[in-house]
C-alpha cells in the first residue's frame, strides 16, 4: 500500500504550483472559519452579556461584530471554493497525464500481453481505475484531506489556547479514531482488491459479449450469455455488499458515538465549573468550546469517509501500477536500414506458451523482390511466421535476418517502418476513407491514396460517393461489404509503398471477382517488392515464385505451383480438393 501511496503522490510534483496555491487558499479558508467562533465568543461576552446586565443595547458594537463575523464567513467560503476549484483542476490534469502515460504504455507492450488479457480489462484500467484514483485520491487526498487536516489542527490550537486540560482530553479522540481505522482498514481492505477485480471481469465479459453479439444471436445463446454475465454481476454485487456493511458500520458508528460522548462530557464539565465559579468561565467561552467540538467532528467524519474511498483508490492504483510496470516490448539498439527486403529464417523454433512448439527448427530464404506463399492446414504455423517477421514475438530459438541484419538486435520501429501488412480481418478506424488509407501520414498524398485504391480494384469505392476520400467511416466501416473493407485495408498497405508486403489470408473475405482484380494488381505491384502471402485460397498463389508447405510447424514441401503439383504431395492434394470444391 505504501508503494501505491508514494507512487500516486509523486504525480503531484507535476502540478506543484496549483497545489501550493490551493493549499494557501484552503489554509486561509480554514483559518477564517476557525476564528469565527472566537468572534462569536467575544460578541457574547463583550456585547450580549453587558447589554443584558445594563439593559442598554450597543448597536455600534453589534454592527461591528456582525461585519467582522460575516466577513470571516465570506472569506472562508470564497477561499474554500477557489482552493477546491484549483485542486480539482489539478486532479483532472493529473488524471489526464496518468491516462496519457497508460495509453502510451499499452502501445509499447508486447502483443503477448494482449493475448493473455481481455480487451475489457485493459480498458477498465485506463478508464475506470484512473477515475477511481481521481475521485478517491487526487481529489480526496488534496482538497478534502488537506482541508480537513488544516481545520482539525486549527481547532486544536484554539481549544488549547482556551483551556489546556480540555484540549488534552480532546486529543484522546485522535488515537481512538486511528485505532478504529486500523480495524477498518483490515476489514474493508479485504474487499477492495477483489471488488476492483470483479468489476474488471464484468467489463471484460461485457466487451466479449458485444464483440460476439452476431454469433450469440445466430446460435441463440442469449440465455447462456445472460446467465454467465449475471454470475459475474452477482459476484460483484456480493463483494460490494459485504464491503458496504463494513464501511457503514465502522465509518458511521464511531464518529457519531464519539461526537455525542465528547459533547456530553464537555457540557457536564463546563457546567459544573461554570456553576461552581472555579474557572471564571463565561457564556461566550462555553459557546465557543461547544461550537469547536461540533466543528471538530465534521472534518474527522470527513476523513473517515475519505478513508473508505482511499481503500478503493489504493486497489485501483495498484492495478494501474501493475500495468505501468509491465515490461515493454524489447527493441534492439542497433540501427536498421531496409534496402532490398531479403528475408532469412535460420533454424527458427517458437512456442506461444513455452511448452507446445508451433514452429520447429525451420529455415528458408526469401530473395529480394520474390513473391512467396505459405500454405498449410489450420495450426500449421503460417500466421506465426508473420508474427515473428514483424517482431510481434521473438523466436524461442534461431534467428531472423532481413537484408543481412538480425532483427532481434535491431530497432523495432525501424524494422517495421518499410513493412506493410493486410490481415485476414480488415479493421477500419473511425474517420474518413482517406485517413484509413493514409493513416494521417503527411508523406502520403491524396493522389497516392487514390492510386492505391484504384490499383487494388477499389475504384468503385471512390466513385460511390461524391466525397471521395473525404467520406466518413463509422461503425468500423459497416456500410462497406467485407470484401470492400479488405480492399481499403489492402490499399492502406500499398499506399505506404513497403519493401516487404505481408498478406495474411487477405483474400479470404472477398468474392471471386474482387479476388481476380486483386490478383491482377498484385502481379504488377509485386515487382521490386518482397511479397509474403499466407494463403488459404490456393488459386491466389499459383503465380508465386516459391511456395512453402507447412505441417505441424515444419516445412515439408517447397517449390513453385507447378513443381508442387508434380510432386503430388500435400499441396497437390489440397489444390485438387479446392478445385473440385469450386
Amino acid at each position: 500500500m505504501l508503494k501505491t501511496i508514494f507512487w500516486l503522490l509523486s504525480y503531484i510534483r507535476y502540478e506543484k504550483r496549483s497545489f501550493f496555491i490551493g493549499f494557501i487558499l484552503l489554509l486561509l479558508a480554514s483559518a477564517s472559519g476557525v476564528y469565527a467562533p472566537i468572534v462569536a465568543k467575544q460578541f457574547i461576552d463583550l456585547v450580549i452579556t453587558p447589554s443584558e446586565n445594563s439593559g442598554v443595547i450597543n448597536w455600534g458594537q453589534i454592527t461591528q461584530f456582525a461585519v467582522v463575523y460575516f466577513g470571516l464567513l465570506l472569506i472562508s467560503a470564497l477561499s474554500a471554493y477557489f482552493g477546491r476549484f484549483i485542486l480539482s483542476i489539478m486532479s483532472n490534469r493529473l488524471t489526464k497525464r496518468l491516462r496519457d502515460e497508460l495509453f502510451d504504455k499499452i502501445q509499447h507492450l508486447p502483443i503477448r500481453y494482449f493475448d493473455s488479457l481481455p480487451a475489457g480489462k485493459v480498458v477498465s484500467k485506463i478508464t475506470n481505475d484512473t477515475e477511481v484514483v481521481r475521485q478517491n485520491f487526487f481529489v480526496a487526498a488534496t482538497a478534502n484531506v488537506l482541508n480537513s487536516i488544516i481545520i482539525i489542527v486549527g481547532i486544536y490550537v484554539v481549544i488549547f489556547s482556551l483551556n489546556i486540560r480540555l484540549g488534552a482530553a480532546l486529543l484522546l479522540v485522535i488515537p481512538a479514531i486511528l485505532l478504529w481505522q486500523v480495524v477498518f482498514s483490515k476489514k474493508a481492505g479485504a474487499f477492495t482488491g477483489p471488488l476492483r477485480e470483479s468489476f474488471s471481469n464484468m467489463n471484460g465479459k461485457l466487451n466479449e459479449i458485444i464483440q460476439g453479439m452476431s454469433i450469440i444471436q445466430v446460435f441463440q445463446q442469449e440465455k447462456l450469455v445472460n446467465k454467465e454475465y449475471e454470475e459475474i454481476v452477482q459476484e460483484w454485487k456480493g463483494i460490494g455488499l459485504e464491503e458496504l456493511k463494513v464501511e457503514s458500520f465502522l465509518a458511521w458508528s464511531v464518529v457519531g458515538f464519539l461526537r455525542n460522548v465528547t459533547l456530553m462530557f464537555a457540557v457536564l464539565y463546563l457546567s459544573v465549573k461554570y456553576l461552581g465559579g472555579t474557572l471564571g468561565l463565561t457564556a461566550g467561552f462555553i459557546y465557543a468550546i461547544v461550537d469547536y467540538i461540533n466543528r471538530l467532528y465534521d472534518p474527522i467524519d470527513n476523513l473517515v469517509q475519505i478513508f473508505a474511498g482511499l481503500q478503493h483508490a489504493f486497489a485501483a492504483g495498484g492495478r494501474v501500477i501493475e500495468l505501468m510496470e509491465t515490461p515493454i516490448e524489447k527493441s534492439g539498439d542497433a540501427d536498421f536500414v531496409m534496402e532490398d527486403g531479403k528475408v532469412e529464417f535460420k533454424n527458427v523454433s517458437f512456442s506461444y506458451d513455452g511448452k507446445t512448439p508451433v514452429l520447429k527448427n525451420i529455415s528458408f530464404t526469401i530473395e529480394a523482390g520474390e513473391t512467396v506463399a505459405f500454405v498449410g492446414h489450420t495450426g500449421s504455423g503460417k500466421s506465426t511466421i508473420m508474427n515473428l517477421l514483424f517482431r510481434f514475438y521473438d523466436p524461442t530459438d534461431g534467428e531472423i535476418w532481413i537484408d543481412h541484419q538480425n532483427i532481434a538486435l535491431s530497432n523495432q520501429r525501424k524494422v517495421r517502418e518499410k513493412m506493410g501488412i493486410v490481415l485476414q480481418d480488415p479493421y477500419l478506424f473511425a474517420g474518413t476513407l482517406g485517413s484509413n488509407i493514409g493513416m494521417e501520414n503527411p508523406e502520403i498524398t491524396t493522389e497516392m491514396m487514390e492510386n492505391a485504391l484504384i490499383q487494388v480494384g477499389g475504384k468503385h469505392i471512390l466513385e460511390r460517393s461524391e466525397e471521395g476520400l473525404d467520406k466518413l467511416i463509422q461503425d468500423k466501416g459497416a456500410e462497406y461489404s467485407s470484401g470492400e473493407r479488405q480492399l481499403i485495408s489492402f490499399a492502406r498497405a500499398l499506399a505506404f509503398n513497403p519493401t516487404i508486403l505481408v498478406l495474411d489470408e487477405a483474400t479470404s473475405h472477398v468474392d471471386t471477382q474482387t479476388e481476380g482484380m486483386i490478383q491482377q494488381a498484385m502481379e504488377v505491384l509485386s515487382k521490386d517488392r518482397t511479397t509474403v502471402m499466407i494463403a488459404h485460397r490456393l488459386s491466389t498463389i499459383v503465380h508465386a515464385d516459391k511456395i512453402f508447405v507447412l505441417d505441424k510447424g515444419e516445412i515439408i514441401e517447397q517449390g513453385n505451383h507447378a513443381e508442387l503439383v508434380e510432386q503430388d504431395g500435400m499441396y497437390a492434394q489440397m489444390y485438387r480438393l479446392q478445385v473440385e470444391k469450386n
